[in-house]
């Protein structure tokens, strides 16, 4: 594992914004488990993240005595426990968690252990197993215990939860918000979809804009097109920024939100040259010939009647320039703008078949 990966896991266990400051790990000399009782002694998540940067990588010999003090009768060796079990990766360590999720009795033990699980294939199994687990959780004031209880109910069809999300997309915690909507987006119900599109054009949390784009650009219903293009527009330069990543995230094949997409590429606005790029870099449905028109029309609007060798240098043609260079195979400088656009019209008139790039 690098220092880069660990250092990320390391944050991942505390509250994600204590910054570590370059201290080296110090190498291990005391019994395994005397260094684990040290950590599993430490209440504050930051210290947590500290202690463990100076610990290391849990071993794999430490995997069981974490698994068993995940059961401890104190709440808070239980539950750091369970965050320690939750770094490793490991299928030894994924096992441990399983089990906490099929045996404990404390819910945020159990929110940690399922929340570490969902993306694995027997998450649909694990959610099922312990409706009242999930009853307790949802009950839970940790608004990282009542998400993960929020995505478990959704995936175990839990009655009531619909009214339960509703009522949640406006909760003051941004966490609680973010799995809403990507409860709502596994849900696929029209009606919650309807609340998401109301909850776009208000939301201030970053992440959970991300999660609206993402959640909304997959929705099988043409008539969400309406509230992107809305939120599109009324970006500032940080949603903006949130909009084109969420694109880039959610790759949805959904022909209205590829059309929005170009729509959007097509018209001045804060996100149009970003959107043209993240149409640029889909792998199996970019819209070259769309793009390709695009930046033929941008090159005739600023290019002089007369050719000339000029460096020729615009910010606003530097997405053009560089998706004519790769889907043409060609690698033309702002002085040779001319060049670019002869062979970006070229490129058009050429059967789909025989297309370069």
């Amino acid at each position: 594992m690098s220092i880069r990966t660990w250092a990320l896991i390391v944050l991942l266990v505390g509250s994600g914004c204590q910054k570590w400051k370059g201290q080296g790990m110090s190498k291990q000399t005391e019994p395994a488990v005397e260094t684990l009782d040290e950590l599993l002694s430490i209440r504050d998540e930051r210290e947590l993240s500290e202690a463990l940067m100076r610990h290391g990588p849990i071993r794999d010999e430490e995997v069981p005595v974490l698994a068993a003090r995940a059961s401890d009768s104190r709440p808070q060796i239980r539950r750091t426990a369970t965050r320690l079990l939750r770094t490793v990766g490991t299928t030894a360590a994924d096992a441990a968690l399983r089990q906490l999720v099929m045996q404990t009795q404390d819910a945020q033990v159990w929110a940690l252990a399922l929340g570490q699980l969902l993306e694995q294939p027997d998450a649909e199994t694990l959610a099922k197993a312990r409706p009242a687990m999930i009853e307790a959780a949802l009950r839970d004031r940790d608004p990282a215990v009542s998400s993960v209880a929020l995505r478990a109910a959704v995936i175990a069809g839990l009655p009531g939860i619909r009214e339960d999300l509703e009522r949640r997309l406006g909760d003051p915690d941004p966490k609680v918000r973010e799995a809403v909507v990507v409860s709502v987006g596994e849900l696929a119900d029209s009606s919650l979809s309807g609340k998401l599109r109301e909850r776009i054009l208000v939301e201030t949390d970053s992440a959970v804009y991300r999660a609206l784009v993402v959640a909304l650009s997959r929705s099988a219903d043409p008539a969400t097109a309406e509230a992107l293009r809305q939120a599109a527009e009324r970006a500032d330069q940080y949603r903006a920024v949130d909009f084109s990543n969420a694109v880039a995230e959610s790759a949805s094949k959904q022909p209205w939100f590829r059309a929005l997409l170009l729509d959007l590429a097509r018209r001045p606005g804060k996100l149009r040259w970003s959107l043209f790029n993240r149409l640029a870099e889909r792998k199996t449905d970019a819209p070259r010939r769309e793009l390709m028109e695009i930046s033929v029309a941008e090159l005739d609007k600023f290019l002089p009647a007369e050719a000339t060798k000029k460096w020729l240098y615009n910010i606003e043609l530097e997405a053009c320039l560089k998706f004519i260079n790769q889907t043409t195979g060609q690698n033309f400088k702002w002085d040779e703008l001319f060049e670019a656009r002869d062979a970006a019209r070229k490129w058009l008139q050429q059967p789909d078949g025989s297309r370069a790039g």
